[in-house]
């Protein structure tokens, strides 16, 4: 049976999913940069990345999901 979820936990569920999917969509991009520049874009876009999916996935823990 699927759960039924209030308006805030699925914001915070679309957004946990939105940063994974920013995290993912970095690191591929990462692979395939050459300029020097796009290289430290990609780095700082990794980093806050994975510093959002952390935050949220904390904030979904702390709500039993």
């Amino acid at each position: 049976m699927d759960k039924v979820f209030d308006e805030d936990t699925k914001y915070l569920m679309e957004n946990l999913k939105n940063a994974q999917d920013d995290f993912e969509n970095a690191i591929n991009n990462y692979d395939f940069v050459e300029d020097p520049e796009l290289i430290d874009y990609y780095i700082y876009k990794i980093k806050a990345s994975q510093t959002r999916y952390q935050y949220l996935l904390k904030k979904v823990k702390e709500k039993g999901l």
